[in-house]
């Protein structure tokens, strides 16, 4: 069976990388312009300098964490191509706005960080509410952003929201009410099983003493003999 010249591409690619030196990779901070200050920045990139190799990565956070939550991934994605994790304005130790801005705002601060440092094309990877973030930023500039990964998207957002506040979950309703966490019960469902509760108990009470003298139904009514 004769091999494809992709595979075999692929294959010489991976023995030139097993006999290659290892690659050291070189985490930095740094401080770039954008319209609401100084935004900071944390940074990794392999001892070739990066720009000779894949598209630059840019890691956009969600809110209210910071562009270090990214540290340990940006540490291994360093290794071919230049990776910036920017702290949004206002997050971390980048400079607030004067007033809270808007998911395009945000996305504007993180655009003027792709021009300060003259990026052509980059790739986007953003987490939760981050993701709102990229994604409005590949919209606004889709000749300059080449791929969009992003982890964790929200669900659903409060009419008229600005900002990254925390999103709705989906089932909210008009009201934006939040749905229940995963194995948290709902007000209602407590009050019945509280209530199924004391019924169990109180008929249990009742056939221990004699009274009852039979099984216990559904919904903890005891069903007498006979009946």
């Amino acid at each position: 069976m004769k091999s494809t010249p992709s595979r075999s591409a692929a294959r010489h690619a991976t023995l030139l990388k097993r006999m290659s030196p290892p690659v050291t990779v070189h985490l930095r901070r740094m401080y770039v312009d954008c319209r609401y200050g100084q935004l900071h920045v944390h940074t990794a990139f392999p001892s070739s300098g990066g720009f000779d190799e894949h598209v630059p990565l840019v890691c956009v956070h969600a809110s209210p964490i910071t562009g270090r939550a990214f540290r340990r991934l940006i540490a291994d994605l360093g290794q071919d191509r230049s990776v910036y994790a920017p702290d949004l304005p206002g997050h971390g130790e980048s400079e607030p706005p004067e007033s809270p801005p808007s998911v395009a705002e945000y996305a504007a601060a993180v655009g003027d960080l792709l021009d300060t440092l003259r990026l052509r094309e980059v790739d986007l990877l953003a987490h939760q509410t981050g993701s709102l973030v990229a994604a409005e930023l590949a919209l606004a500039r889709p000749h300059q952003v080449r791929r969009v990964v992003l982890a964790g998207v929200p669900v659903a957002r409060r009419e008229g929201a600005r900002g990254l506040a925390p999103a709705a979950v989906a089932g909210g309703g008009a009201r934006g009410r939040r749905a229940p966490a995963r194995g948290v019960a709902a007000p209602e469902a407590l009050a019945r099983r509280r209530r199924a509760r004391r019924a169990h108990r109180a008929a249990a009470r009742g056939v221990a003493a004699g009274r009852g003298g039979g099984r216990l139904g559904r919904g903890g009514r005891g069903r007498l003999p006979g009946r």
